[in-house]
């Protein structure tokens, strides 16, 4: 009978844990009857009844403290919850099997309820626990699972709990979070898919693929069920949390998906190259115009494209390009203890953006060089290039060029370029201060060593190394590392005495040997790998080793564990068993290389192949991981891709994949993930990932994996225009490949059992600052914390901390869990505690009416400034250097808030209180001595005296005489200085002369109707003014300003008398301009026109001592004359000035253009006139224009001829022959010659009235 099964996670990813060795022990009696199986756990049990689990767990933290000698509060803590599953009616519970493991219970004094010889259960189903659904529980490694088992035509919608007994309930991020007193219990994300047999040939040959649905919790109040998307109910359907999120970038232009990493929340991020502005950025993002490039072919070349997907997969937080105007390729990401990224790239870019205090702010160049397949050309040589972006992905925080004048930061050497992409290899990490380590590969002759162990090139390409400061402005040390051949550097780590291990491959057969080297010499072959062990300063080579055979061999990645020895992950073409030593799990002639060495790399600890036993690598290495119990997690891609570069590669058809794997079945052109056990003994586990059409690959550059084994894996996917790749969740970034190749990104977890310690906590506090820190450790049973600023330990999954004193402290997270592989597991974060400053800035004298600048300090664009009071006198209360406008003393405080303290600045500002005091303005009726004299405040100041506003001219000698005594015979101004506490105050006084206070202007012309303004030039404000003049006065007597209307010739007077006697008076003569409006004429002849006339303007009067323009000036032969002629093509109006030097006037005429027909109605012979004398219409002409030959003959009724004409000017009036004729009908025939040569030919009758 076919059947669905749905696969429920119920790993307890909590901190008092129930990820450990679970014992299903059954009852037969020492419980409750309704209790059919108890799962023990180190920490607490599970009864599992009828229709419910009930759980009670006990927190072990004040056991474990007393167990230690440390002081412990004598109170075990517990919670009890229940998980109620809804209308469940299981047939039975019957048992997996059993273990040879027998239990006995004696609980109580009743020996009916003591449980005698109790079985171990593997595991055991409820059968038909709802009507068709079968529920299994067992262990998985660690975990204890429960699967669903829904049979054939049975609807999984009857499956539904609740739960009784617990704090919170809720579904985050696609998880079911339960929250107890002790912790949360997480049940990750449901991954469904389903087991397809193959049809046809294939189907003997290949285990059923692998055919996902989408599956997710849902809770509807306080029930939850699953939600289940299209499926075929014919077929088994998984529910499996391993794979967390896997998403197309959604680039609508070609995106080749290059590198990833993670941040501390778990976040994937990805580095690509973009050949286009199709490339999703975020809003605020660093870059999101796509800075340009060369490209080859039809690829328009390339930025960098650099994305952080949220934990889900479902958005992008932040997307932003990253290049110059040239090509520009990301190889390498990882991310700070702030969770800054760190790029490591090549660019051909000249202006690839670079910080202020970088190491090189210079691009050094190179040779151009196109490699094959990527889509790039680096027309300019390369860089290489160290970049540093903020969390928000808005700031570039560093970047520097790294580099000589020949190519750096690519493996250019043939014969090491094995995988497609192989170029743009190379890793970036960095040490515990987030100083930044890089190898890679030059060719510069001439690249910047510093403290070097090799500091010139041993030959064509050498493998280069160097650490730069965590601000990239300084070179720690930098060497390379090279024989007389070509050699590559591919992969770096560090161990726990900071020596950096590099790894790579070499043609060289006098590569650098050091110390006691498992391989001293060159084997042969294509080339060797190498491994080197050099000292944390970079200065000294400790040991290194050749790695290889006769055929072809290189090593990619290098890690090292916590015990220091040396782990390489690479390449081999040596047959059968060469390098297999010491390991139980291999697959001999197999290309995949895995090999362990000690620290000092005297020799193999253990040594295994994998791959397909054809003898050909299968796989490009893309990540590496050895982690804390010394499982090997290893990642790669091969197939159709990889023949681009060499027939010598090997496809993915064939490798190994265990019963759980993601995806069991491949295309030949996929993904490959494989975890081995610590010593290589067996497989835990292996899994294709990819599409069943397009070749999975990458364009060179690193993925990683993370503490927890969780991969972060950058793929170039669907090329071809396919979306095909293995998208989840539904609503991931993108499901849609929108080009011929998107970036692909996947996050898979492993869920392997590691205790791993994990917290976020931030990197700068001010003093006094309390914070919560909240453990995110996986498979820990217990967690202890010990701050160093006060040497406290405390225990509890969340703590709270307060940091009293300034300094750098560290913060130690212990988790521990004896079930677990690795058992404890530790990690230390660094925090800087700073104190807030207090002080008082510079006190400012600031001269009254002066602005002046306050703050005095450096602005930071990050911090929040706020300045009290807020009075108005300051620009701006919230910016660190506002301007004060103010007129009195002041005292502002500045507060300073900045990421984590608030400063306290305090300024006074001083305003000196300045006072002149001058006589008033006064008037002379004749020249005479004045006296002057100043009154100020304070008297200590000094007063100039001058008749200049500059005072370059003193009036008084001494700045202490406030009085002068000056000879006025004409209006004069005198000005007063006074200084005091270095600010001035100026003053003047006027000294008029009567006769001077009543000046006009000189006789002018006016223009006719104009309102004319006339005033005073020196006016006394206390003068009564007369004017007296014919023309007509509109306003100002009795005022120093009058207007009034000019229509003639006038003259103008005024005068005024003072209290002392004394009178001043003048004239002015004002003439009127013969140039008024109604003198001025425009005229056209003629004014209806054809299109394509010419026609006659003029402007009347005619004058040659007036000037004209005329406009529009386009047609015209000359608009500046009287009379010029237009050439009309449209109906226009034609505007004219007239100027006589003194007024302007101005008129206009319109040119009318009309269609014109060669005939009625444009060409007319009226059919009656009335020639009676009576002086209207007596005569009869031929009307119309534009005519140019006319033949017109009138006829009486008897035929006779009595009138013609060819001159349309000529017209009749009514005689013939001398004598009047009677009233009659005429008829006449008319023949006429347009303009253009038309002819118009008509006739017709006329009649003559009387």
């Amino acid at each position: 009978m076919r059947k669905i099964l749905l696969v429920g996670c119920f790993a307890m990813l909590v901190q008092f844990g129930l990820a450990q060795v679970v014992h299903f022990i059954e009852n037969k009696g020492q419980w409750p009857a309704q209790v059919k199986f108890s799962a023990a756990t180190e920490n607490g049990r599970t009864f599992f009844e009828n229709n419910a689990f009930t759980h009670h767990f006990f927190d072990l933290s004040e056991i474990a403290k007393a167990h230690a000698g440390k002081e412990f509060e004598p109170v075990l803590r517990g919670h009890v919850f229940r998980q109620v599953f809804r209308n469940a009616r299981p047939e039975r519970v019957v048992a997996d099997g059993f273990q040879q493991t027998r239990y006995n219970y004696f609980l109580g004094n009743d020996p009916q309820k003591w449980g005698r010889d109790c079985r171990e259960a593997k595991g055991f189903r409820y059968e038909n626990f709802y009507s068709g659904i079968h529920l299994h529980v067992y262990q998985n490694e660690f975990f204890m699972k429960y699967d669903w088992e829904v049979q054939r035509n049975v609807s999984p919608s009857q499956i539904q709990w609740s739960y009784e007994g617990t704090d919170d309930v809720r579904v985050e991020d696609g998880r079911l979070i339960v929250r107890t007193a002790l912790g949360e219990i997480v049940e990750q994300i449901p991954i469904a898919y389903q087991l397809i047999p193959m049809e046809g040939e294939a189907a003997g040959n290949h285990p059923p693929m692998k055919v996902r649905v989408e599956c997710s919790f849902v809770k509807n109040g306080n029930v939850i069920s699953f939600r289940l998307g299209k499926f075929n109910s014919k077929f088994p359907l998984i529910i499996d949390p391993e794979l967390i999120f896997s998403s197309y970038s959604g680039s609508y232009d070609d995106n080749f998906g290059y590198t990833a990493t993670y941040d501390s929340q778990g976040n994937l991020i990805s580095g690509s190259s973009s050949f286009g502005q199709g490339y999703p950025t975020t809003l605020g993002a660093y870059q999101t115009t796509w800075g340009g490039g060369d490209g080859q072919g039809t690829l328009a070349g390339t930025d960098m494209a650099i994305s952080k997907y949220d934990i889900s997969g479902t958005f992008m937080q932040w997307s932003t390009f990253l290049g110059g105007a040239h090509d520009d390729l990301p190889h390498s990401l990882i991310c700070n203890s702030n969770d800054e990224l760190i790029v490591l790239g090549t660019t051909s870019s000249g202006n690839f953006p670079t910080s202020p205090n970088a190491f090189d702010n210079t691009f050094n160049g190179g040779g151009n060089f196109a490699p094959f397949g990527v889509g790039v050309q680096y027309t300019n040589g390369s860089d290489i290039v160290v970049a540093k972006l903020n969390v928000n992905g808005n700031t570039l925080v560093a970047s520097t060029f790294v580099g000589g004048t020949g190519n750096d930061g690519v493996n250019t050497a043939a014969g090491l370029k094995f995988n497609y992409a192989d170029e743009f290899r190379g890793e970036i990490d960095l040490d515990a201060n987030d100083n930044v380590y890089v190898v890679s590969s030059t060719f510069s002759t001439n690249f910047p060593t510093v403290n070097a162990y090799q500091s010139s090139i041993g030959g064509l390409q050498d493998a280069c190394v160097f650490q730069l400061s965590n601000d990239l402005s300084q070179m720690h040390w930098s060497t390379y590392l090279g024989g007389s051949d070509d050699d590559s550097g591919f992969s770096l780590a560090e161990d726990n005495a900071g020596n950096i291990f590099v790894c790579g491959g070499t043609q060289s057969v006098n590569f650098p040997i050091a110390g006691n080297g498992y391989g001293q010499v060159f084997n042969g072959g294509n080339s060797d790998g190498w491994i080197a062990k050099l000292s944390p300063d970079g200065t000294t080579l400790l040991a290194s080793t050749y790695f290889g055979s006769n055929v072809f061999d290189q090593l990619y990645f290098i890690e090292t564990d916590n015990a220091n020895d040396v782990f390489v992950y690479g390449q081999t073409r040596a047959a059968n068993s060469t390098f297999v030593v010491n390991a139980g799990f291999s697959q001999p002639n197999s290309g995949m290389l895995v090999t362990k060495f000690p620290n000092d790399l005297s020799t193999i600890v253990w040594s295994t192949v994998f791959g397909t036993g054809d003898g050909k690598p299968s796989l490009s290495p893309t990540a590496f991981l050895v982690d804390v119990c010394g499982k090997i997690y290893l990642s790669g891609w091969g197939g159709a891709v990889n023949q681009y570069s060499t027939t010598e590669a090997g496809y993915t058809i064939g490798l190994l994949t265990t019963p759980d794997a993601f995806q069991s079945t491949t295309d030949g052109s996929d993904f490959y993930l494989l975890v081995l056990e610590a010593d290589a003994s067996a497989v835990t586990y292996a899994s294709f990932f990819g599409g069943n059409i397009s070749a999975e690959h990458v364009d060179g550059g690193t993925s990683r994996f993370d503490r927890k084994g969780i991969i972060y894996q950058s793929v170039c996917a669907g090329c071809g225009g396919n979306s095909d790749f293995p998208i989840f969740p539904s609503n991931a970034v993108s499901a849609i490949n929108n080009n011929s190749c998107n970036n692909g990104v996947f996050k898979y977890d492993f869920q392997l059992p590691l205790t791993v310690a994990s917290f976020n906590a931030p990197p700068l506090l001010c003093e006094g600052s309390t914070i919560q820190l909240v453990s995110s450790s996986s498979l820990a049973a217990s967690v202890q914390w010990h701050f160093s600023d006060d040497n406290s330990t405390v225990t509890g999954n969340s703590v709270v901390h307060t940091f009293n004193s300034p300094g750098t402290y560290s913060v130690t997270l212990t988790a521990q869990n004896p079930v677990t592989c690795n058992a404890v597991d530790t990690i230390s974060r660094t925090i800087s505690v700073v104190a807030p400053i207090v002080e008082t800035l510079g006190d400012v004298t600031v001269c009254n009416g002066v602005p002046a600048q306050l703050g005095q300090v450096s602005a930071d664009p990050n911090a929040v400034y706020s300045w009290t009071p807020n009075d108005g006198n300051l620009s701006d209360v919230n910016g660190p250097l506002p301007i004060f406008s103010g007129s009195s003393n002041a005292s502002y405080q500045l507060l300073v808030q900045h990421d984590v303290c608030t400063d306290t600045l305090t300024q006074n500002v001083f305003v000196p209180q300045l006072s002149l005091t001058l006589p008033n303005d006064t008037s002379l009726c004749v020249p005479a001595n004045v006296d002057l004299n100043a009154t100020i405040s304070p008297s200590t100041g000094s007063v100039i005296w001058s008749a200049s506003s500059d005072f370059s001219n003193p009036l008084n000698s001494n700045a202490q005489d406030l009085s002068i005594n000056v000879f006025v015979n004409g209006m004069q101004t005198y000005f007063a200085q006074l200084t005091s506490q270095g600010c001035t105050v100026v003053d003047s006084v006027s000294v008029f002369m009567v006769g001077d206070q009543a000046t006009i202007q000189g006789d002018f012309i006016a223009c006719y109707g104009d309102t004319v303004s006339l005033s005073v030039l020196n006016p006394n404000p206390t003068f009564n003014y007369q004017w007296q003049s014919n023309a007509q006065l509109l306003s100002g007597q009795g005022t120093s300003a009058i207007e009034f209307v000019i229509t003639s010739g006038t003259t103008v007077s005024v005068s005024a008398a003072t209290p002392s006697g004394c009178l001043a008076q003048d004239t002015v003569q004002v003439a009127v301009s013969a140039l008024n409006a109604s003198t001025i004429n425009a005229s056209a002849n003629p004014a209806v026109v054809i299109a394509g006339t010419n026609v006659q303007l003029t402007a009347s009067p005619m004058n040659s001592a007036y000037s004209y323009q005329w406009s529009p000036s386009l047609g015209l032969n000359n608009p500046n004359i009287f009379n010029p002629t237009a050439y009309v093509e449209t109906t226009s109006t034609y505007h004219v000035t007239v100027s006589d030097g003194d007024c302007v006037q101005q008129d206009s005429v319109t040119v009318r253009v009309v269609d014109f027909v060669c005939g009625r109605p444009t060409v007319y012979v009226p059919n009656a006139f009335t020639p009676n004398l009576d002086n209207a219409n007596e005569w009869l002409y031929v009307r119309g224009n534009f005519i140019s030959e006319l033949d017109f003959k009138l006829y009486d009724r008897w035929g006779e001829l009595v009138f013609q004409t060819q001159d349309q000017s000529l017209g009749w009036n009514g005689y013939f022959k001398g004598k009047k004729v009677d009233p009659a009908v005429f008829v006449y025939y008319m023949r006429v010659v347009c303009e253009g040569g038309e002819i118009f030919f008509e006739e017709g009758n006329i009649t003559v009235l009387e």
